[in-house]
């Protein structure tokens, strides 16, 4: 097992977690994947780790990542669901989207939850300002 410090890597590489659970540490925050009734595979888990990235780009404040695949039990074609929640200092935003594909759904989770980390970032400079 390889051990990571803060020497052998660059300052915005991700940090793999003990094993492969889908943990992930990057600089500002710890990115959990779990699947629910299923095995995600490496690619998808993967993909949610560079889609999360995305977030902390606009909001450098989010401490924790969580993210639950499940499968609907109906019988539509949009049975994947993707629920985010975001773990930020005072308060969790979470964010759920169902869609054909699990990385379909799972954008459209983080596309919403950057808009909302957008508008609570704005409402944190305009309170800070008005002191």
């Amino acid at each position: 097992m390889r051990r990571w410090n803060n020497s052998n890597r660059s300052t915005n590489a991700p940090i793999p977690a003990a094993g492969r659970g889908g943990a992930l540490i990057t600089p500002f925050m710890v990115t959990e994947v779990r699947a629910v009734q299923f095995k995600a595979s490496d690619r998808l888990i993967d993909f949610t780790h560079k889609r999360l990235e995305r977030i902390n780009q606009v909001y450098q404040r989010a401490i924790h990542a969580t993210v639950f695949f499940r499968l609907d039990n109906n019988h539509l074609a949009e049975n994947k669901i993707a629920e985010v929640t975001l773990h930020i200092p005072g308060e969790d935003l979470v964010v759920r989207k169902e869609a054909r594909t699990f990385e379909k759904a799972l954008s459209m989770a983080v596309n919403r939850l950057r808009r909302i980390a957008r508008e609570a970032k704005a409402k944190a400079k305009k309170l800070q300002r008005a002191k």
